[in-house]
This record gives structure tokens, sequence and C-alpha cells, in this order.
């Protein structure tokens, strides 16, 4: 059986031993503009949501979002996606967040990812919208 668990707020704690090392290795494709315990703080403040996905009891996977609204539209960012199978995470879990999307009035589902995963979302029905170019005049910490 397939679940799809939420977590915001200090509830992340109790979870959060499981799923740290999902989040660190989604941190280590972020070009170093985040860290698991960013991720942490942000989940905790209730500024992004951390969904984690199961088979049979056992962690499959976890996303990292957040909710961004402007004028005409409420957009939901996929920011992070770590696990095993993202196709098969998103086959098995969209029907679960779909619900959670449709009861926060949410108009579109954007990943910010890079180009090998982009060709994996594409498969899945998202729809190339734009292209981001970051330009970086001094380092990350």
């Amino acid at each position: 059986m397939h679940t799809l668990e939420f977590y915001v707020g200090p509830d992340v704690f109790t979870i959060w031993g499981d799923v740290k090392g999902l989040v660190h290795k989604a941190a280590e494709h972020s070009r170093g503009e985040w860290k698991a315990s960013d991720v942490l703080i942000a989940v905790q403040d209730g500024r992004q949501h951390l969904w984690v996905g199961k088979k049979a009891g056992r962690i499959q996977g976890v996303m990292v979002t957040s909710l961004d609204v402007h004028p005409r539209k409420t957009v939901c960012t996929i920011y992070a996606m770590s696990g095993y199978g993202v196709q098969e995470l998103w086959e098995q879990y969209s029907k679960h967040l779909i619900v959670w999307l449709e009861a926060h009035h949410v108009d579109e589902v954007q990943a910010v990812c890079r180009d090998e995963v982009m060709e994996k979302f594409l498969n899945l029905g998202f729809v190339k919208t734009a292209n981001m170019l970051s330009f970086k005049w001094k380092e990350t910490p």
C-alpha cells in the first residue's frame, strides 16, 4: 500500500531523522543554494512542506514544496524530490497530492530542476514553460 504523508510545522521533527539523508541527497544538486538544515527550518516555520512517500510502511521518497500566491493563480513549487524512482513516485502519489492541491486552490504545479530531472518531469505530463537562468557574481558560503 502506498501512502503520502505531509509535514509542516513542528511535526517535521517526528520524521526528520528518517528522511534527512534523502533531503541531503537532493541538496547536493542545489548548487549550494540550500542545505537539508535549511529545509528543516523552512518546514518547521511553515514556509515549505515536506512530503514523505511510503510503500508498505517503508520510506520510498521525499518532496519539498512551497505555495506561491500570484495575482491570478496559486502555484505549488517543487523544490526538491529525492528517492527511489521519481517516475514511480509521481505516478503513485500524484493522486494523493491532487486532493491537497484542490483543497488549497492551487492552479498549477511547477518544478525547479536540473535538465536531467526535467526530462523525467516532461514524461510525466509537465510542460516546459520557461528557462531559468542564473548569474552568480559571488560565491555562496
